[in-house]
Protein backbone atom coordinates (compact mmCIF):
# COMPACT_ATOMS: atom_id res chain seq x y z
CA UNK A 1 0.00 0.00 0.00
CA UNK A 2 1.20 3.37 -0.61
CA UNK A 3 1.55 6.09 2.16
CA UNK A 4 0.42 9.65 2.61
CA UNK A 5 -2.77 11.16 3.57
CA UNK A 6 -3.79 12.51 0.29
CA UNK A 7 -5.73 12.22 -2.91
CA UNK A 8 -4.16 10.44 -5.78
CA UNK A 9 -5.60 12.77 -7.92
CA UNK A 10 -7.11 16.13 -7.88
CA UNK A 11 -8.54 18.57 -9.59
CA UNK A 12 -9.88 22.02 -7.55
CA UNK A 13 -11.14 24.60 -9.22
CA UNK A 14 -13.50 27.84 -7.92
CA UNK A 15 -16.91 28.86 -7.97
CA UNK A 16 -14.98 31.72 -9.52
CA UNK A 17 -12.88 30.04 -12.29
CA UNK A 18 -14.23 26.33 -12.62
CA UNK A 19 -12.00 23.86 -14.47
CA UNK A 20 -13.28 22.45 -18.15
CA UNK A 21 -13.08 18.92 -19.94
CA UNK A 22 -10.63 17.43 -17.31
CA UNK A 23 -10.49 13.30 -17.67
CA UNK A 24 -8.75 10.30 -15.34
CA UNK A 25 -9.31 6.66 -17.97
CA UNK A 26 -8.23 3.64 -17.72
CA UNK A 27 -6.17 3.85 -14.47
CA UNK A 28 -6.10 1.43 -11.24
CA UNK A 29 -5.48 3.57 -8.45
CA UNK A 30 -4.60 2.34 -4.41
CA UNK A 31 -5.13 4.85 -1.98
CA UNK A 32 -2.64 4.92 1.61
CA UNK A 33 -5.95 3.05 3.47
CA UNK A 34 -9.29 3.88 4.20
CA UNK A 35 -9.12 5.18 7.72
CA UNK A 36 -6.75 8.57 6.37
CA UNK A 37 -9.31 11.43 5.77
CA UNK A 38 -7.63 12.50 2.96
CA UNK A 39 -6.86 9.36 1.22
CA UNK A 40 -9.61 9.92 -1.89
CA UNK A 41 -8.74 8.18 -5.36
CA UNK A 42 -9.82 10.91 -7.23
CA UNK A 43 -11.06 14.75 -5.63
CA UNK A 44 -12.57 17.03 -8.65
CA UNK A 45 -14.27 20.25 -7.30
CA UNK A 46 -15.77 22.91 -9.56
CA UNK A 47 -15.15 20.68 -13.05
CA UNK A 48 -17.33 21.18 -15.77
CA UNK A 49 -17.84 18.58 -18.33
CA UNK A 50 -15.23 16.01 -17.00
CA UNK A 51 -14.88 12.51 -17.82
CA UNK A 52 -13.79 9.52 -15.45
CA UNK A 53 -13.97 6.40 -17.21
CA UNK A 54 -12.84 2.51 -16.17
CA UNK A 55 -11.54 3.16 -12.98
CA UNK A 56 -10.31 0.80 -10.46
CA UNK A 57 -9.80 1.80 -6.58
CA UNK A 58 -8.85 0.02 -3.13
CA UNK A 59 -7.65 1.42 0.00
CA UNK A 60 -9.09 4.15 -0.54
CA UNK A 61 -11.44 6.62 2.23
CA UNK A 62 -13.70 7.69 -0.80
CA UNK A 63 -12.44 6.10 -3.87
CA UNK A 64 -14.44 9.39 -6.13
CA UNK A 65 -14.99 12.84 -4.64
CA UNK A 66 -17.11 15.03 -6.14
CA UNK A 67 -17.87 18.15 -5.48
CA UNK A 68 -19.51 21.24 -7.01
CA UNK A 69 -20.09 19.42 -10.73
CA UNK A 70 -21.68 20.42 -13.89
CA UNK A 71 -22.07 17.49 -16.47
CA UNK A 72 -19.38 15.69 -15.26
CA UNK A 73 -19.51 12.01 -16.52
CA UNK A 74 -18.31 8.82 -14.94
CA UNK A 75 -18.59 5.55 -16.48
CA UNK A 76 -17.21 2.26 -15.07
CA UNK A 77 -15.54 2.81 -12.27
CA UNK A 78 -15.57 0.11 -10.13
CA UNK A 79 -14.30 0.06 -5.70
CA UNK A 80 -13.41 -3.36 -3.84
CA UNK A 81 -11.07 -4.57 -1.75
CA UNK A 82 -10.36 -6.20 1.89
CA UNK A 83 -8.65 -6.09 4.56
CA UNK A 84 -5.90 -2.95 3.60
CA UNK A 85 -7.14 -2.87 0.31
CA UNK A 86 -10.69 -2.18 1.50
CA UNK A 87 -12.65 1.10 0.41
CA UNK A 88 -14.84 3.07 2.93
CA UNK A 89 -17.04 5.03 0.97
CA UNK A 90 -16.97 4.16 -3.20
CA UNK A 91 -18.90 6.85 -4.85
CA UNK A 92 -18.90 10.23 -2.57
CA UNK A 93 -20.61 13.60 -3.38
CA UNK A 94 -20.17 16.28 -0.97
CA UNK A 95 -21.93 19.11 -0.29
CA UNK A 96 -22.02 22.81 -1.79
CA UNK A 97 -18.36 24.02 -0.75
CA UNK A 98 -18.64 27.73 -1.53
CA UNK A 99 -21.16 29.61 0.40
CA UNK A 100 -21.09 32.51 -2.29
CA UNK A 101 -22.85 30.10 -4.78
CA UNK A 102 -26.95 30.57 -3.54
CA UNK A 103 -27.70 28.23 -6.16
CA UNK A 104 -25.11 24.99 -6.37
CA UNK A 105 -25.28 21.93 -8.36
CA UNK A 106 -23.59 18.90 -8.37
CA UNK A 107 -24.43 17.34 -11.30
CA UNK A 108 -22.71 14.24 -12.79
CA UNK A 109 -24.00 11.48 -15.59
CA UNK A 110 -22.82 8.17 -13.24
CA UNK A 111 -23.25 4.75 -14.73
CA UNK A 112 -22.39 1.24 -15.07
CA UNK A 113 -20.36 1.36 -11.97
CA UNK A 114 -20.24 -1.32 -9.26
CA UNK A 115 -18.92 -0.47 -5.74
CA UNK A 116 -18.70 -4.11 -3.60
CA UNK A 117 -16.95 -4.43 -0.35
CA UNK A 118 -16.88 -1.05 1.25
CA UNK A 119 -17.04 -0.55 4.90
CA UNK A 120 -19.48 2.28 5.37
CA UNK A 121 -21.35 3.34 1.95
CA UNK A 122 -21.24 2.01 -1.37
CA UNK A 123 -23.19 5.23 -2.80
CA UNK A 124 -22.92 8.64 -0.04
CA UNK A 125 -24.85 11.16 -2.16
CA UNK A 126 -24.96 14.61 0.24
CA UNK A 127 -25.65 16.70 -2.68
CA UNK A 128 -26.47 15.62 -6.48
CA UNK A 129 -28.64 17.89 -7.85
CA UNK A 130 -29.16 18.05 -11.43
CA UNK A 131 -27.81 14.24 -11.31
CA UNK A 132 -28.37 11.04 -13.48
CA UNK A 133 -27.59 7.69 -12.14
CA UNK A 134 -28.04 4.62 -14.77
CA UNK A 135 -27.54 1.02 -14.39
CA UNK A 136 -25.62 0.89 -11.19
CA UNK A 137 -24.81 -1.24 -8.20
CA UNK A 138 -23.96 -1.08 -4.55
CA UNK A 139 -22.85 -4.24 -2.29
CA UNK A 140 -22.11 -4.84 0.85
CA UNK A 141 -21.26 -1.90 3.90
CA UNK A 142 -23.52 -0.42 6.14
CA UNK A 143 -26.16 0.80 3.13
CA UNK A 144 -25.70 0.35 -0.30
CA UNK A 145 -26.51 3.79 -1.25
CA UNK A 146 -26.91 6.66 1.33
CA UNK A 147 -28.53 10.24 0.16
CA UNK A 148 -28.84 13.40 1.58
CA UNK A 149 -28.67 13.45 5.50
CA UNK A 150 -26.07 16.04 6.43
CA UNK A 151 -26.15 19.79 6.77
CA UNK A 152 -24.94 22.51 4.13
CA UNK A 153 -22.60 25.31 4.61
CA UNK A 154 -26.11 27.43 3.48
CA UNK A 155 -28.83 26.85 5.69
CA UNK A 156 -32.01 25.58 4.17
CA UNK A 157 -30.93 24.40 0.77
CA UNK A 158 -32.17 21.23 0.23
CA UNK A 159 -31.12 18.01 -1.32
CA UNK A 160 -33.18 17.50 -4.38
CA UNK A 161 -33.10 16.89 -8.19
CA UNK A 162 -31.38 13.61 -8.50
CA UNK A 163 -32.74 10.61 -11.26
CA UNK A 164 -31.64 7.05 -10.47
CA UNK A 165 -32.58 4.41 -13.01
CA UNK A 166 -31.93 0.26 -12.58
CA UNK A 167 -30.08 0.53 -9.51
CA UNK A 168 -29.11 -2.19 -7.11
CA UNK A 169 -28.23 -2.50 -3.43
CA UNK A 170 -27.74 -5.85 -2.12
CA UNK A 171 -26.08 -7.54 1.33
CA UNK A 172 -25.93 -4.31 3.72
CA UNK A 173 -25.75 -4.45 7.59
CA UNK A 174 -28.31 -1.85 7.10
CA UNK A 175 -30.96 -0.67 5.43
CA UNK A 176 -29.97 -0.76 1.39
CA UNK A 177 -31.15 2.51 0.20
CA UNK A 178 -31.17 5.35 2.89
CA UNK A 179 -32.45 8.95 1.79
CA UNK A 180 -33.28 11.37 4.79
CA UNK A 181 -32.92 15.12 5.47
CA UNK A 182 -30.57 16.48 6.54
CA UNK A 183 -30.06 18.33 9.98
CA UNK A 184 -30.46 22.29 8.65
CA UNK A 185 -31.51 21.09 5.59
CA UNK A 186 -35.24 21.82 3.58
CA UNK A 187 -36.87 18.65 2.93
CA UNK A 188 -35.49 16.15 0.12
CA UNK A 189 -37.39 16.78 -3.16
CA UNK A 190 -37.69 15.47 -6.59
CA UNK A 191 -35.26 12.75 -6.17
CA UNK A 192 -36.83 9.87 -8.56
CA UNK A 193 -36.09 6.18 -8.51
CA UNK A 194 -37.38 3.68 -11.34
CA UNK A 195 -36.73 -0.36 -11.56
CA UNK A 196 -34.91 -0.44 -7.77
CA UNK A 197 -33.28 -3.78 -6.74
CA UNK A 198 -33.11 -3.92 -3.34
CA UNK A 199 -31.69 -7.37 -1.53
CA UNK A 200 -30.99 -9.15 1.88
CA UNK A 201 -30.60 -5.77 4.05
CA UNK A 202 -31.10 -5.63 7.53
CA UNK A 203 -34.32 -3.42 9.36
CA UNK A 204 -35.74 -1.22 5.97
CA UNK A 205 -34.67 -2.19 2.66
CA UNK A 206 -36.04 1.76 1.46
CA UNK A 207 -35.77 4.30 4.24
CA UNK A 208 -37.66 7.30 3.18
CA UNK A 209 -37.02 10.61 6.22
CA UNK A 210 -38.39 14.10 5.87
CA UNK A 211 -39.15 13.39 1.86
CA UNK A 212 -41.45 15.72 -0.22
CA UNK A 213 -42.57 15.65 -3.66
CA UNK A 214 -40.07 13.07 -4.73
CA UNK A 215 -41.54 9.25 -6.94
CA UNK A 216 -39.88 5.68 -6.62
CA UNK A 217 -41.41 3.27 -8.51
CA UNK A 218 -41.03 -0.02 -9.79
CA UNK A 219 -38.95 -0.85 -6.32
CA UNK A 220 -38.44 -4.80 -5.46
CA UNK A 221 -37.36 -5.61 -2.04
CA UNK A 222 -36.32 -8.87 -1.27
CA UNK A 223 -35.23 -10.38 2.30
CA UNK A 224 -35.21 -7.63 4.58
CA UNK A 225 -37.34 -6.97 7.81
CA UNK A 226 -39.42 -4.12 6.77
CA UNK A 227 -39.55 -3.64 2.98
CA UNK A 228 -39.97 0.19 2.74
CA UNK A 229 -40.66 2.90 5.89
CA UNK A 230 -41.84 6.21 4.89
CA UNK A 231 -41.19 8.67 7.67
CA UNK A 232 -42.02 12.23 8.46
CA UNK A 233 -42.60 12.82 4.50
CA UNK A 234 -45.03 14.40 2.41
CA UNK A 235 -46.64 13.94 -1.07
CA UNK A 236 -44.62 10.84 -1.74
CA UNK A 237 -45.27 8.06 -4.20
CA UNK A 238 -44.15 4.53 -3.95
CA UNK A 239 -44.87 1.58 -6.00
CA UNK A 240 -43.21 -1.03 -4.64
CA UNK A 241 -43.11 -5.50 -4.82
CA UNK A 242 -41.79 -6.68 -1.24
CA UNK A 243 -40.67 -10.56 -0.66
CA UNK A 244 -39.71 -12.29 2.25
CA UNK A 245 -40.11 -9.67 4.78
CA UNK A 246 -40.83 -9.83 8.60
CA UNK A 247 -38.16 -12.80 8.26
CA UNK A 248 -37.61 -12.83 12.28
CA UNK A 249 -41.26 -12.38 13.31
CA UNK A 250 -40.70 -9.00 15.41
CA UNK A 251 -44.11 -7.52 13.59
CA UNK A 252 -41.89 -5.73 10.53
CA UNK A 253 -44.01 -4.62 7.72
CA UNK A 254 -43.81 -4.20 3.97
CA UNK A 255 -44.37 -1.04 3.86
CA UNK A 256 -45.29 1.88 6.95
CA UNK A 257 -45.81 4.84 6.65
CA UNK A 258 -44.55 6.70 10.08
CA UNK A 259 -45.79 10.46 10.29
CA UNK A 260 -46.69 12.42 7.31
CA UNK A 261 -49.45 13.27 5.10
CA UNK A 262 -50.77 12.73 1.42
CA UNK A 263 -48.33 9.77 0.11
CA UNK A 264 -49.40 7.14 -2.16
CA UNK A 265 -48.24 3.87 -1.58
CA UNK A 266 -49.19 0.81 -4.06
CA UNK A 267 -47.65 -2.49 -2.18
CA UNK A 268 -47.51 -6.14 -3.18
CA UNK A 269 -46.39 -8.77 -0.86
CA UNK A 270 -45.64 -11.98 -0.95
CA UNK A 271 -43.76 -14.93 0.68
CA UNK A 272 -44.09 -13.34 4.17
CA UNK A 273 -43.34 -16.36 6.66
CA UNK A 274 -45.77 -13.96 9.09
CA UNK A 275 -47.54 -11.70 7.41
CA UNK A 276 -48.78 -8.34 9.18
CA UNK A 277 -50.88 -5.04 8.97
CA UNK A 278 -53.18 -4.74 5.52
CA UNK A 279 -50.90 -7.04 3.78
CA UNK A 280 -48.22 -5.96 5.24
CA UNK A 281 -49.05 -2.18 5.00
CA UNK A 282 -49.63 0.13 8.14
CA UNK A 283 -49.92 3.72 9.20
CA UNK A 284 -48.45 5.07 12.39
CA UNK A 285 -47.87 8.22 13.69
CA UNK A 286 -50.37 10.73 13.25
CA UNK A 287 -50.69 10.17 9.55
CA UNK A 288 -53.15 11.79 7.35
CA UNK A 289 -54.80 11.90 4.05
CA UNK A 290 -52.14 9.24 2.62
CA UNK A 291 -53.54 6.65 -0.25
CA UNK A 292 -53.03 3.01 -0.45
CA UNK A 293 -53.35 0.31 -2.35
CA UNK A 294 -53.30 -2.95 -1.32
CA UNK A 295 -55.49 -5.54 -2.39
CA UNK A 296 -58.17 -7.89 -1.09
CA UNK A 297 -57.66 -8.76 2.78
CA UNK A 298 -59.08 -9.96 5.78
CA UNK A 299 -61.18 -8.42 8.97
CA UNK A 300 -62.66 -9.26 12.46
CA UNK A 301 -65.76 -6.60 12.97
CA UNK A 302 -67.28 -7.36 16.94
CA UNK A 303 -70.62 -6.08 18.06
CA UNK A 304 -70.59 -4.40 21.37
CA UNK A 305 -73.09 -2.90 23.47
CA UNK A 306 -73.21 0.49 25.55
CA UNK A 307 -69.48 1.91 26.02
CA UNK A 308 -67.88 -1.12 24.94
CA UNK A 309 -68.88 -4.19 26.30
CA UNK A 310 -69.26 -6.79 25.35
CA UNK A 311 -69.11 -9.39 28.50
CA UNK A 312 -70.58 -12.66 28.12
CA UNK A 313 -71.72 -11.64 23.78
CA UNK A 314 -70.37 -14.68 21.72
CA UNK A 315 -70.63 -15.65 18.16
CA UNK A 316 -71.83 -18.41 16.02
CA UNK A 317 -69.57 -17.17 12.67
CA UNK A 318 -67.45 -13.65 12.16
CA UNK A 319 -66.51 -13.00 8.16
CA UNK A 320 -65.19 -9.89 6.69
CA UNK A 321 -62.72 -8.97 3.83
CA UNK A 322 -61.89 -5.40 2.74
CA UNK A 323 -59.84 -3.69 -0.21
CA UNK A 324 -58.31 0.12 -0.08
CA UNK A 325 -58.62 1.77 -2.89
CA UNK A 326 -56.74 5.22 -2.25
CA UNK A 327 -58.10 6.48 0.72
CA UNK A 328 -61.69 4.47 -0.08
CA UNK A 329 -62.31 1.56 2.46
CA UNK A 330 -64.89 -1.06 1.00
CA UNK A 331 -66.22 -3.93 3.60
CA UNK A 332 -68.41 -6.48 3.48
CA UNK A 333 -68.91 -8.97 6.63
CA UNK A 334 -71.38 -10.83 8.43
CA UNK A 335 -71.55 -11.43 12.50
CA UNK A 336 -73.68 -13.88 13.96
CA UNK A 337 -74.37 -14.37 17.32
CA UNK A 338 -74.63 -17.12 20.00
CA UNK A 339 -75.08 -15.27 22.70
CA UNK A 340 -75.42 -11.52 24.06
CA UNK A 341 -73.63 -11.40 27.22
CA UNK A 342 -74.33 -8.86 29.80
CA UNK A 343 -74.23 -5.64 28.91
CA UNK A 344 -76.56 -3.14 27.81
CA UNK A 345 -76.94 -0.22 25.77
CA UNK A 346 -76.76 1.13 21.92
CA UNK A 347 -74.94 -1.37 19.27
CA UNK A 348 -72.22 -0.50 17.98
CA UNK A 349 -70.19 -2.36 14.64
CA UNK A 350 -66.40 -2.60 15.89
CA UNK A 351 -63.25 -3.70 13.95
CA UNK A 352 -63.46 -1.61 10.99
CA UNK A 353 -59.98 -1.97 9.29
CA UNK A 354 -59.00 1.52 9.77
CA UNK A 355 -59.63 4.52 11.67
CA UNK A 356 -62.88 6.86 9.87
CA UNK A 357 -61.64 10.68 8.42
CA UNK A 358 -62.36 13.03 11.36
CA UNK A 359 -64.44 15.31 8.16
CA UNK A 360 -66.28 11.65 7.21
CA UNK A 361 -69.97 13.44 6.95
CA UNK A 362 -73.05 12.18 9.89
CA UNK A 363 -74.89 10.27 7.33
CA UNK A 364 -70.76 8.78 5.80
CA UNK A 365 -70.47 5.50 5.09
CA UNK A 366 -74.14 4.38 5.18
CA UNK A 367 -74.81 1.25 3.70
CA UNK A 368 -78.08 -1.47 4.05
CA UNK A 369 -77.41 -4.12 6.17
CA UNK A 370 -79.15 -7.64 6.30
CA UNK A 371 -80.58 -8.47 9.46
CA UNK A 372 -82.21 -11.64 10.79
CA UNK A 373 -83.00 -12.80 14.31
CA UNK A 374 -83.91 -9.46 15.41
CA UNK A 375 -86.88 -7.94 17.67
CA UNK A 376 -88.48 -4.30 17.51
CA UNK A 377 -87.48 -3.13 14.25
CA UNK A 378 -89.04 0.49 12.56
CA UNK A 379 -87.45 -0.30 9.44
CA UNK A 380 -83.84 -1.23 7.63
CA UNK A 381 -81.05 -1.64 9.35
CA UNK A 382 -78.14 0.74 8.32
CA UNK A 383 -74.39 1.65 10.01
CA UNK A 384 -72.92 5.19 10.62
CA UNK A 385 -69.04 5.08 10.74
CA UNK A 386 -68.00 7.22 13.96
CA UNK A 387 -65.24 10.14 12.64
CA UNK A 388 -61.93 9.42 14.68
CA UNK A 389 -62.55 5.83 15.12
CA UNK A 390 -62.41 2.46 13.95
CA UNK A 391 -66.31 1.84 14.80
CA UNK A 392 -70.33 2.53 13.55
CA UNK A 393 -73.30 2.45 14.97
CA UNK A 394 -76.16 0.78 13.99
CA UNK A 395 -79.90 2.06 13.35
CA UNK A 396 -83.30 1.10 12.39
CA UNK A 397 -84.43 3.84 9.97
CA UNK A 398 -88.03 4.77 10.89
CA UNK A 399 -89.48 6.90 8.49
CA UNK A 400 -88.11 10.40 8.39
CA UNK A 401 -85.86 9.79 11.31
CA UNK A 402 -83.33 6.80 12.50
CA UNK A 403 -83.21 5.06 15.67
CA UNK A 404 -80.52 3.94 17.42
CA UNK A 405 -80.26 -0.43 18.13
CA UNK A 406 -80.06 -1.76 21.71
CA UNK A 407 -79.39 -5.03 22.99
CA UNK A 408 -83.15 -5.23 23.34
CA UNK A 409 -83.20 -5.44 19.73
CA UNK A 410 -80.76 -8.44 19.09
CA UNK A 411 -81.28 -12.40 20.31
CA UNK A 412 -78.95 -14.91 20.67
CA UNK A 413 -79.47 -16.25 17.12
CA UNK A 414 -79.49 -12.53 15.43
CA UNK A 415 -77.07 -11.85 12.25
CA UNK A 416 -76.08 -9.14 10.45
CA UNK A 417 -74.66 -8.49 7.35
CA UNK A 418 -73.70 -6.03 4.60
CA UNK A 419 -70.91 -4.16 2.62
CA UNK A 420 -69.78 -0.52 3.91
CA UNK A 421 -67.71 2.10 2.57
CA UNK A 422 -65.80 4.86 3.89
CA UNK A 423 -62.81 7.23 3.91
CA UNK A 424 -59.92 6.35 5.90
CA UNK A 425 -58.38 9.02 7.95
Amino acid sequence: MPSGNFPAISAIGSYAKGLIGLGVQNMSISCAGMTKSNAIGVKFVYVNRGNLKDLYFNGCHHALGLYDQWQTRVDNITADGLGAQQNEVGVYMGAPTDPANKTPNNAVILSNSTMQNVARYGYQLVFFAGSKFLNDEAMNGEAGWKLCGEPYIIAGQACQFGHFFNIIADTTAGAGIVVDQGENANPVNNVMLDHVWIGSSTVHGLYLAGVTYSQFDNIHVTRADNGVYLHNSNNVKISANVAQYNRNNNGSRAAIISGGSNNTLWATNNQSDHPTGYNGITEINQTHSNSIWGGLAFCTPGLVFGNGGAKGLAYSARSCSYEVQGRQVRMTFSVGLSALGLSTGTAILEGLPFPVDAGQPEEGAVGGILANGMVGLSGPVVAQVIPNSSAARLYSQSGNRSVALTRGNFTASSTLSGTMEYTKK
